[in-house]
């Protein structure tokens, strides 16, 4: 598995999208472990999309250091990238871009012509359509000698990422010399409410919540290394809604002064602070149920006060809001024991409102209090939410 990407908008997700990134890329760095110091080799390549991952396929000299590496069966790390750098022609607002694809798989077989049927000639095939070269164009002498390999990489160990945000296919393909400037901004604003699920949705029903603590008013919370958990019942009138929990990490009057001062389901993990860890969103765990794990010792550090933030994903286009469900509750749990401190439910009423801020985690001398301070926004994206705390822009 991959480590997961920290600034998550430079992600670029979906199979298709990362086989258009790599037919823009023609050659691959393939590196092996030679004892202390890694072995690389860029070489040419083509390749198969599986289901399971994607089949590269390489052909190396008669001898050398890697073919030595490679009989051995290797993992190996292996990485592509095509850079657009234009000082007059910009590119959606920049004169410099890039996509890249990083993968780790194992070198599984040599190809080797009859031993594997039909394969010998797919790969070869697959190289020649990498280089957009017609099917009968290699050299015979050239075909006889040369050994081919195969290193098959999973999808989870694939990953592909763009200096801009990109999420179509048509976007890969960087401008020719002939082509028209695209001045169209970058999309920072809309890779922050989209989500790509890379497998079927699995969830389960949520069981008996433990009794807590009700607070209406500030309270002192009682421990450092908490979990945060977000918790709505559903409507049989309006089936499950995909509701989706996030804190946004607050500055001296409860401002928020860049995109990456929040943790969600794109950004499990805080790349300000590491005091803060998403759990999972509930579509993948259970239903009505998100959480977050915090070390609030770490958080003082930066920041005065943690927002605790819901929005109904996609309101307008499924036609939801808040009001669509029932109980909004929000539980602290002492996260070394699993004991809960302090349960608030929502109060005010949320019809119409698409997404809210439950309440408050925030500094208070040498301690930490719970504020359940609730307010309705309108507009369920999370850039308009970020606005409501004093976010202007998306340039750092």
């Amino acid at each position: 598995m991959m480590d997961p990407m920290r600034k998550f908008e430079h992600r670029i997700n979906g199979k298709d999208m990362i086989c258009a990134v790599l037919d823009q890329c023609y050659v691959m760095s393939v590196s092996v472990n030679d004892g202390e110091t890694p072995y690389t080799l860029p070489l040419c390549f083509g390749y198969i999309p599986r289901e399971d991952g994607i089949d590269f396929y390489m052909h190396t000299g008669a001898d050398g250091k890697i073919v030595n590496k490679f009989k051995e069966r290797p993992q190996v790390f292996m990485m592509t990238y095509i850079l657009y750098h234009d000082l007059v022609k910009y590119y959606r607002q920049d004169y410099h871009d890039y996509r890249s694809v990083m993968c780790k798989g194992v070198v599984e077989e040599e190809i080797n012509i009859g031993q594997f049927g039909r394969e010998h000639g797919d790969a070869v095939q697959a190289m020649l359509k990498h280089y957009k070269r017609p099917r009968n164009h290699f050299d015979v002498p050239h075909y006889m000698w040369m050994r081919l390999w195969r290193i098959h990489c999973k999808w989870e160990d694939i990953d592909a990422k763009a200096e801009s945000p990109i999420d179509r296919i048509e976007d890969v393909p960087f401008p020719g010399p002939n082509d028209p400037i695209d001045d169209r901004p970058p999309e920072y604003e809309r890779i922050y409410v989209t989500k790509y699920p890379q497998k079927p949705y699995e969830n389960s029903l949520p069981g008996a919540e433990a009794p807590a603590p009700a607070v209406e008013g500030p309270a002192a919370i009682s421990a450092n290394n908490i979990e945060i958990e977000c918790a709505w019942d559903d409507d049989p009138e309006h089936g499950h809604v995909d509701l989706d929990f996030y804190g946004l990490f607050l500055k001296e009057g409860r401002k928020m002064e860049r995109r990456y001062d929040l943790v969600f389901h794109k950004a499990p993990a805080s790349i300000r602070t590491t005091a803060v860890k998403f759990l999972g969103d509930d579509m993948e765990n259970v239903l009505g149920r998100e959480a977050m794990e915090a070390d609030l010792a770490k958080l003082g550090e930066d920041y005065e006060s943690m927002a605790l933030c819901l929005s109904v994903y996609d309101a307008p286009g499924l036609n939801k809001c808040l009001g669509c469900v029932k109980n909004i509750r929000v539980t602290i749990k002492d996260k070394t024991t699993g004991e809960p401190l302090m349960r608030s439910t929502v109060k005010a009423s949320m019809d119409g409102k698409q997404a809210m801020q439950i309440g408050l985690i925030e500094k208070s001398g040498d301690s930490w209090m719970f504020i359940p301070e609730e307010k309705g926004y309108d507009d369920w994206r999370q850039p308009h939410v970020f606005a409501e705390y004093g976010l202007v822009s998306w340039r750092e």
